[in-house]
């Protein structure tokens, strides 16, 4: 899911134009559309614009399938992309590093070689001072630039170490709630049943559903009806302990 941090003024500017354009198209205001419809405005993809307007022109139906293939793919498929990437940086810097260690091992070799040469030319008493102090000078500068290539690595692997763990995060949860979604409910439970298969573990799963809620929404809005999603997510987030998972598994499937 992509992050914007919008001001109010902007936000509700958007707001202003999205509703009365997906009142006009029939769709409703649910949270997947919410999301396609809000970045059609904020206007960051223009290929999702470019598809949204044949549906804003009736060139293009906008059904539930259209919906998720454009959630799928202009959504969950980027922090999937950006997983990917992020792995790919990481080989090639770890590439990269390993590379630093054996030039090092060679410059260490190669420092060792020169001392001794240095030393057979002292034990012979030629005038050996103007060499040795280049070569100790050749050997700093090489200590010093290998010395900030690898403190260049270890930030970068910190910024591609922090990178992957937030792509890996909005992967798993629920773009509403910052709950666990349906693939990560789905994959914990496979996990559990084939744990619980080969052991005499207990578990237990536990469904809720918000009661008259399609009214609720009827009544006061979806702005407001997603403020009691997030609401019951975080009541319930707070009240569970240990290895439990809360997820949202009404959601919109993501495959």
């Amino acid at each position: 899911m992509l992050q914007h941090e919008e001001d109010p003024a902007r936000s509700a500017e958007i707001i202003r134009m999205l509703v009365p354009v997906l009142a006009r198209l029939r769709i409703s205001i649910i949270p997947i559309n919410y999301t396609i419809w809000y970045e059609y405005f904020l206007g960051t993809m223009p290929e999702l614009n470019a598809i949204l307007d044949k549906v804003k022109a009736g060139e293009l139906r906008y059904t539930p399938d259209l919906a998720r293939d454009l959630y799928y793919r202009f959504f969950i498929s980027a922090n999937e992309e950006t997983l990917e990437r992020v792995g790919s940086e990481a080989r090639e810097l770890f590439s990269d590093m390993a590379g630093c260690f054996d030039t090092a091992s060679d410059e260490l070799a190669t420092f060792q070689l020169q001392l001794e040469t240095v030393e057979a030319a002292l034990e012979q008493r030629q005038k050996a001072e103007p060499t040795l102090g280049e070569k100790i000078k050749a050997i700093m500068q090489t200590n010093e630039e290998m010395s900030a290539k690898l403190e260049y690595s270890v930030e970068e692997m910190n910024r591609l170490k922090a990178e992957l763990e937030e792509a890996r995060r909005r992967a798993a949860c629920d773009p509403l709630t910052g709950i666990a979604n349906r693939k990560t409910f789905m994959e914990r439970l496979e996990t559990v049943l084939e744990a619980q298969s080969e052991a005499d573990d207990e578990n237990s799963v536990l469904m809720i559903d918000i009661d008259h809620f399609k009214q609720f929404n009827d009544d006061y809005g979806h702005l407001v009806g997603d403020k009691v999603i997030k609401f019951v997510a975080s009541a319930l987030t707070e009240s569970v302990k240990g290895k439990d998972l809360v997820a949202r598994y009404g959601a919109m499937p993501l495959s």
